[in-house]
């Protein structure tokens, strides 16, 4: 039921994390459509990381173990982490959050 909200929160967050970084609007509309392929595809295609995306890189965000109510992922590539509104009553690991190892 929340998955839509939530997933919508993360894309808002990574949207203004490139923007706070100076990414060209080009390369903001790039990432964000490659991260709406991503989340239709149910996990098929990675989330990508932006900071990794934007140097030409695609690394798969992982979810990482999270206080209730803020979801974490972090990129095993760069180790960037970013934090969003969760309103999920329990965690998942599934689809297009793969376990973080």
């Amino acid at each position: 039921m929340y998955e839509g909200q939530v997933m919508n929160l993360l894309r808002e967050t990574m949207r203004l994390h490139l923007l706070e970084k100076g990414a060209r609007p080009t390369a903001i509309y790039a990432y964000l459509s490659r991260c709406d392929g991503a989340l239709e595809t149910d996990g098929a295609a990675p989330l990508p990381c932006p900071d990794c995306y934007v140097r030409g890189e695609v690394a798969r965000l992982q979810r990482i173990p999270s206080p209730a109510g803020v979801g974490i992922v972090r990129c095993p590539s760069c180790r960037a982490e970013f934090e969003f509104p969760d309103f999920q009553p329990v965690a998942t690991t599934e689809g297009i959050w793969p376990t973080s190892a």
